[in-house]
């Protein structure tokens, strides 16, 4: 409908209008800029219009503004010529929005101070048409970062308190086991074999820390176990310790030349019994 109401409408003379165009009275202009007011709709502070190249002349020209049904109306007028109303920098952005997507840093017109996007319009098949801009103000684009920065920083410190308490909880969560096992160990050091190492780090899921406990309690089943083997093996050495030194005493008493003579007394006397019991 672009191409045919820019083939078929002629441009508008208005000599109340600063630019000498007016809007032209065709209701494929009236559709469009309907159209086009329906963004308004959606971000009132979004300004669209459309604007080709006109092939005469090789400029720039206006088509369609969404200002046509402003109160007052309000914007650029039909096939106004582009260079008329903007600088060289902002016509060459224009030029680019008839092939790429191309914005327009903040600038200052005759209407105001914007903030702009370009964007190439295609038929059906890939020709063009034209193009789409829409201008922001630059006191709406402010006020959306601002509240964009206000937001962000509610998210980022309602996500950093979060994490500090997911944080906190992990952390205790951790702890508190390893806690309990620092005790546990502590214990089994000072000889408590039969603790119960795997009730103190029980977990619903096997972790680390459940690994850990049923390491220490196999380690202080073996330690408990070669404990009382020793102790069995102390109490045998003990045993044979005394049964060496009991021997050592008795050989101290009869290897004495006092237990010596003794005992040959007791031979003699021993025999001369034994004569005295065989004489007739």
């Amino acid at each position: 409908k672009m191409r045919d109401m820019l083939a078929t409408v002629p441009p508008v003379r208005d000599a109340d209008n600063p630019s000498g165009y007016g809007y032209p009275d065709s209701a494929s202009y009236r559709q469009l800029a309907r159209q086009l007011f329906a963004i308004r709709d959606m971000v009132p502070e979004a300004n669209p219009y459309t604007y080709y190249l006109n092939p005469v002349d090789g400029r720039l020209h206006f088509a369609v503004s969404s200002g046509y049904y402003y109160i007052p109306q309000f914007g650029v007028t039909y096939k106004e010529p582009v260079d008329q109303v903007v600088s060289a920098a902002t016509y060459e952005r224009m030029e680019r929005g008839l092939t790429n997507t191309t914005q327009e840093p903040p600038y200052t017109d005759m209407y105001g101070s914007w903030m702009s996007v370009y964007s190439p319009i295609l038929t059906d098949d890939g020709k063009l048409v034209g193009a789409i801009g829409i201008d922001y103000s630059l006191a709406y684009v402010a006020t959306v970062q601002k509240e964009v920065q206000q937001d962000l920083i509610l998210v980022l410190g309602g996500s950093y308190v979060a994490l500090m308490l997911l944080v906190l909880v992990l952390s205790n969560a951790l702890v508190r086991p390893l806690t309990r096992l620092t005790a546990a160990t502590k214990r089994i050091a000072d000889g408590e074999y039969n603790l119960d190492v795997r009730s103190i780090v029980r977990s619903r899921f096997p972790d680390e820390m459940w690994e850990l406990g049923q390491s220490f309690a196999v380690m202080a089943e073996k330690v408990g176990a070669r404990e009382r083997s020793l102790t069995k093996e102390v109490q045998r050495l003990r045993v044979e310790i005394d049964q060496v030194k009991r021997q050592e005493a008795v050989d101290e008493i009869t290897h004495t030349d006092f237990f010596e003579d003794l005992t040959g007394k007791a031979d003699q006397l021993r025999a001369a019994l034994k004569r005295r019991e065989n004489s007739p």
